[in-house]
């Protein structure tokens, strides 16, 4: 069981443009009550990769592990139909997105091994001079998913993102923020934290 990264995100710019962001999975309305409900109401469906689709050659290839032996097939010919199908696609996913498998393919897109719902725990939203802010609190495996953000934020330049993920088990923070598609800065530091004091703020 791994330790628990505690991400906080925060969206911001244009009432328009955040819209469209979310337009990409699946909000379909204009005002930011109708995008405050969509959030609230698909909290289990909205997760990194609903803005970064997992290719599906790592869904239907589990190249993660190891090839399988003959032993676990019935057949010569079932087995030799997988391992040509193995092969195959550990080369297509070495050419095409430069790693095997979805823990890999995690890793470099996400910067964590799993995908996780970005609005788990709670949603907010404000809105100062035109520029609306959306923040969402997760957790994800180990560390932060800087990688996630630096790549949604080069895809999405008229917004700014910004990350803080905490790691209180082995004590460090981690954190990225972006403007008009580009790193502004990045933390990866230790934290001391006091045991009793957490423990009573709970």
């Amino acid at each position: 069981m791994p330790n628990y990264c505690e991400d906080t995100i925060q969206i911001k710019g244009k009432k328009e443009d955040i819209f469209d962001f979310f337009k990409k999975v699946g909000f379909k309305g204009e005002t930011q009550e109708s995008l405050l409900e969509f959030i609230e109401n698909n909290k289990d469906k909205i997760t990194m990769r609903s803005w970064l689709p997992m290719p599906q050659t790592f869904v239907d290839y589990d190249t993660t592990n190891r090839k399988l032996n003959r032993n676990y097939f019935n057949t010569d010919d079932e087995y030799e139909k997988y391992s040509k199908g193995y092969d195959t696609a550990v080369e297509h996913q070495k050419e095409t997105y430069g790693a095997v498998g979805w823990y890999a393919y995690n890793l470099k897109t996400l910067g964590v091994k799993w995908d996780a719902k970005v609005f788990d725990y709670c949603v907010s939203m404000d809105e100062d001079d035109g520029v609306l802010c959306v923040k969402g609190v997760f957790d994800t495996a180990w560390c932060a998913p800087l990688m996630w953000v630096t790549t949604i934020a080069k895809e999405n330049p008229k917004l700014s993102f910004e990350l803080d993920g905490y790691e209180y088990g082995c004590g460090f923070h981690q954190g990225i923020s972006c403007e008009n598609g580009e790193v502004i800065y990045e933390i990866d530091e230790d934290i001391e934290w006091d045991e009793d004091e957490f423990e009573e703020d709970e």
